[in-house]
């Protein structure tokens, strides 16, 4: 009788259920399963053991009795295999996946499984020159296809649901499930008195506790906190439970008194961890150096919370309790339009960034707005980086009137990105979202490349024009190696850099003014021309028209419209205009959409005109038709 492996096996799970039980767990159901897989895991090997021991004395035991052991091990097998189904779903809502009638339908067949198993004849073998002992027949190939059959389920409503379970978790088991199939393999059709299925299942449970259970994993060692994996594994499986709780991040980079010394204030922070750890209706984790996120285990207790550690932070911390943290804090009540607790992370990260450095600003709330439109914000990224990648990014032309040559003589480059189903994202839609993300350098330079190459593919004094003007937004200004990229790009085409006229936007100066100005007088030597764009909005003043050296400037459509509708607007433009035309710049009129206005416009001397009373933007072979029409 050969139970050594039994033996080792029975011990190896001992002490990881041992170690198991004394750590500090976050208390979530994939922790419970797992308990429940080793509780099972060892009964399945006392059982192995018992039913090895019961054939081997089978001449003196019960016969029944020998049958009972030997076909409870077996049933043992498909509980385990079940349970490891249900641990694998463990972040997601268990009905959801499979729904009530799925359920009940599952646990039907395993129910019907394990009363053919009970019911099956069974074999029983004994080697009489080795001793070893094993069984056989169709009540064990049955319990065989039944756990497979369960494994290979496990597997494929894994994958299918890849996006919402944890992938580690899966990892895991597939490792676990890998042993056990080896073993099974080997037991049953190789060398049937090689007892090793469930030295298989232990080896495969420390795998998942070494892998991912391993509650050591989750802890944050300088404070003993919980770390961030621990944030989102718990966070995770609430959400997936429907859990109704709040959260709270707390960022301590700011206090009153700095010249208290770093001692002190280490020793403050760590009475803080106590004092947040004591509290039980909060779970508190250490996401960054100085950032706490706090998660209320029902949303109903916020408030009521909230209140007692805004006192104890009042009455300040540290020796001597002078030190008073002003903490910045991002509070997020409802989490039910939330998807993944990522995303938490993601949005905190996000508007810390927007806020934190507001001095007269420390509490944001996260509405289901701003859930929705940070959503929005996601998806818009997403289709950027699609569109860039599979060549949606499309150039529109706007062609631009010269009101003393009375043809067209230039046009605005503007950006469109193309989407799965057809349609057109117009800029206002994307540009912002992609200033914001940093995407907006790599796709100014895909529009630049696509503005030279049209401008080598239909060179623009044969049209009778004479430059195309391309946008340029306040981070692409600020980036300082744009004049390298785009005069890379004109060399590469071999474009005159009289063809291009970058526009940028007053707020451009105010976002770095040397590295613009570094820029543009780069960009001047090489030849190419520059454009105020947008003047009459925002912080318009004439000054910028001084410090930048630019050669156009552009009237904004709400400008223009004040100058008819306004008697005093009247005046202010005509002194700009008298102005800028005092410096020899030209003007271009935007947004003229009536044959009215393009003829007052027309008798104030300004330059070029550009608006949907001409054409709206329009693809490039369009631009071309309407060019070669028009410019004859």
């Amino acid at each position: 009788m050969h139970i050594s492996i039994q033996v080792c096996s029975i011990i190896i799970v001992l002490f990881l259920a041992i170690i198991f039980s004394r750590q500090k767990k976050l208390g979530i159901r994939s922790e419970r399963i797992f308990l429940e897989i080793l509780i099972i895991t060892l009964i399945s090997l006392v059982l192995d053991i018992s039913s090895v021991a019961a054939i081997y004395y089978k001449e003196s035991c019960p016969g029944l009795l020998v049958l009972v052991v030997s076909k409870t091990y077996l049933v043992s097998l498909i509980i385990l295999a079940f349970v490891s189904r249900i641990y694998v779903l463990s972040d997601v809502n268990y009905v959801a996946v499979d729904g009530k009638k799925g359920v009940f339908i599952r646990y039907a067949i395993i129910t019907m499984c394990v009363l053919l198993v009970s019911v099956l004849p069974i074999d029983f073998n004994i080697n009489a020159d080795t001793g070893a002992v094993w069984s056989s027949g169709y009540s064990v190939i049955m319990t065989y296809v039944t756990v497979f059959a369960i494994l290979i389920n496990t597997i494929y409503t894994a994958f299918d649901m890849r996006t919402s379970i944890s992938s580690a978790r899966f990892e895991s088991v597939l490792i676990w499930i890998v042993f056990w199939c080896i073993a099974a393999v080997i037991q049953a059709v190789m060398r049937n008195h090689i007892l090793i299925v469930g030295f298989a299942s232990a080896l495969g449970v420390m795998v998942i506790y070494i892998k991912f259970e391993n509650p050591e994993l989750n802890i944050d060692r300088a404070t003993g906190l919980y770390n961030q994996k621990a944030f989102l594994i718990y966070v995770n499986n609430a959400l997936s439970s429907n859990k109704d709780i709040s959260i709270v991040s707390a960022s301590f980079e700011r206090w009153y008194n700095r010249n208290v010394s770093f001692e002190y204030i280490d020793t403050a922070k760590s009475e803080i961890i106590r004092f947040l750890s004591d509290i039980d209706k909060i779970m508190v984790f250490r996401n960054y150096e100085d950032e706490l996120i706090m998660v209320y285990k029902n949303k109903s207790d916020a408030a009521e919370c909230g209140k007692i550690i805004d006192k104890r932070f009042k009455e300040g911390w540290g020796p001597g309790k002078n030190i008073i943290f002003h903490p910045f804090i991002v509070y997020l009540r409802d989490v039910s339009g939330i998807k993944r607790a990522e995303d938490i992370l993601h949005f905190i990260a996000h508007i810390k960034s927007d806020y934190m450095g507001r001095s007269d600003q420390h509490f944001i709330s996260i509405t289901n707005d701003i859930i929705e439109n940070m959503y929005n914000q996601r998806n818009v990224v997403r289709q950027i980086v699609e569109a860039m990648d599979q060549d949606g990014v499309e150039v529109f032309f706007q062609p631009i009137y010269s009101v003393k040559e009375k043809r067209f003589t230039c046009a605005e480059a503007l950006v469109r990105i193309r989407q799965r189903d057809g349609s057109l994202m117009l800029p206002g839609m994307f540009i912002e979202t992609a200033e914001k993300s940093g995407l907006i350098i790599r796709l100014g330079l895909i529009v630049f490349e696509k503005v030279c190459q049209f401008i080598k593919d239909n060179p623009l004094e044969k049209m009778g024009m004479e430059y195309i003007e391309v946008n340029l937004s306040m981070v692409q200004c600020a980036y300082k190696k744009l004049s390298d990229d785009y005069i890379n790009v004109m060399k590469k085409y071999n474009i005159n850099p009289c063809n291009i006229n970058l526009e940028i936007t007053e707020s451009a100066l105010m976002e770095d003014k040397t590295n613009l100005l570094d820029n543009m007088n780069r960009l001047m030597e090489y030849g190419v021309k520059f454009s105020l764009d947008d003047f009459g909005t925002g912080h318009s003043n004439l000054n910028y028209i001084v410090d930048m050296p630019v050669n156009i400037v552009k009237f904004d459509k709400g400008m223009l419209d004040a100058y008819f509708e306004n008697g005093r607007a009247k005046y202010v433009m005509d002194a700009a205009m008298h102005m800028i035309q005092g410096m020899n710049l030209e003007i271009v009129a935007e947004g003229i959409e009536t044959k009215e206005h393009f003829e007052n416009i027309a008798k104030l001397g300004i330059n070029f005109v550009q608006g949907y009373y001409f054409s709206k933007p329009v693809t490039a072979r369009q631009f071309l038709l309407f060019i070669n029409e028009n410019n004859k």
